[in-house]
């Protein structure tokens, strides 16, 4: 029985299941997210910010996916569906087969986070919890959904963690206190209609987006479950995951980080966007495949190397990322279909200001990037993102136009300091 795990949608430029949209992120990402929370230490509730959060919105995917299909009836073809969907988005290996209504135990012979974690940082302490909280709360979700529990029923615990040099992820799934978890937002307020924009110039037509769609980026048939490719491991991340922490960062800022918790949070989003561009696209433009199936097709004006680098972001789901304009020292970029900005529209509505603080960082890295020189001719690894850290970012962004306070499109300007 071949299964579609999900779809790529051209006309808004992001991966679908089951209404959920999806997007690819790095191992950057979503490790320096949890670190950058785990930082701020007990004033933040890091449960419900990493765990529930996945937990919300892996029990609404596979909810709605089961809801009625014939072919998902039988619950050992919905665990074995769960097992394959984790290792196509790349997050490792998990065996669900002795799981049970009552809740039970769960190992990961391979689990991205974890081992992630390791690579980077080295041998987490014992006396530390597990890194593991995505995982843990994609297992209760979808064991509430397996069994069609009511959402809430199951909470869990990480015994053994890869990235403490134990041999699996164990984690311990179980009923606990019922309790109200909200639904995920889903494709949250669509874009539908745009008003006028710039004529926008592409120098480099759809090669550069055909050229990585064309990539099989899925971990199903990798034996360890990940996605490896450009020199970094991959996933095919909830939109709204990210989406949903910033929303829950926000909210809790003020209460739990004092009268600068906003500022506090808007700038941890903003290096957090600044520093995954010197990772991410600083792996891709110094890779061998970017060398050899995409630099041909890139012009070699400055105008088509900052576009190549939106179409990356494009590419990878994130919506339309379009260059508009650009001048000495200044470019202008519109985003059509953020699914970020989507889901924060479903969440709380329109804002008295813009809320896409790690968008805004993402551009100021890219910005950054490219006037310091992406090309290293060593590779990239943390000592480039560390250098580029240090010495600074040159360029601020403003929003010129934005969806949450009213605007029918998002518009970045980039400028030089």
């Amino acid at each position: 029985m071949e299964i579609s795990f999900d779809t790529y949608h051209q006309d808004k430029s992001v991966y679908y299941f089951a209404n959920e949209p999806l997007n690819i992120q790095s191992e950057y990402l979503n490790l320096y997210l949890q670190k950058g929370i785990e930082e701020m230490g007990s004033k933040l509730n890091i449960v419900d910010l990493l765990v529930t959060t996945a937990q919300e919105i892996t029990f609404t995917m596979f909810s709605k996916y089961f809801e009625g299909n014939e072919k998902m009836v039988k619950i050992t073809a919905r665990k074995k569906f769960v097992e394959d969907y984790y290792a196509h988005c790349g997050f490792g290996r998990i065996n669900l087969t002795s799981i049970q209504p009552k809740g039970g135990y769960i190992e990961a012979v391979s689990e991205h986070f974890a081992m992630a974690w390791k690579r980077h940082f080295g041998l987490r302490p014992e006396n530390q919890p597990g890194v593991s909280y995505f995982t843990l709360g994609f297992l209760c979700g979808a064991v509430e959904a397996i069994f069609d529990i009511v959402p809430g029923s199951f909470r869990g615990k990480q015994i053994l963690c890869l990235s403490k040099g134990h041999g699996v992820c164990k984690f311990e799934i179980y009923r606990g206190l019922k309790r109200k978890i909200n639904k995920s937002p889903g494709k949250g307020k669509l874009q539908h209609k745009v008003g006028e924009i710039e004529d926008v110039f592409v120098p480099n037509g759809s090669n550069v987006i055909e050229a990585i769609n064309g990539l099989n980026l899925s971990g199903a048939d990798s034996k360890k479950g990940l996605i490896d490719q450009f020199d970094m491991t991959l996933t095919k991340q909830f939109s709204n995951y990210m989406a949903m922490i910033e929303i829950k960062l926000l909210m809790q800022a003020k209460k739990r980080l004092g009268p600068q918790g906003i500022r506090i949070i808007k700038t941890f989003l903003e290096k957090l966007g600044e520093e995954n561009t010197y990772f991410t696209v600083g792996k891709m433009l110094n890779s061998d495949y970017w060398q050899e199936y995409v630099e041909s097709v890139v012009g070699k004006n400055p105008e088509s190397r900052l576009y190549a680098c939106l179409d990356v972001f494009t590419a990878f789901g994130c919506g339309r990322w379009q260059l508009v304009k650009m001048s000495t020292g200044q470019f202008k970029v519109s985003v059509l279909n953020n699914p970020e900005t989507n889901s924060f529209l479903q969440l709380v509505g329109n804002t008295k200001s813009p809320l896409n603080f790690y968008a805004g960082g993402l551009m100021m890295g890219l910005a950054n990037l490219l006037d310091k020189g992406a090309k290293t001719g060593n590779g990239v690894d943390l000592n480039f993102v560390n250098k580029l850290k240090k010495a600074g970012h040159h360029f601020e962004y403003v929003f010129e136009k934005s969806r949450m306070v009213g605007s029918e499109i998002d518009t970045l300007i980039v400028s030089r300091t």
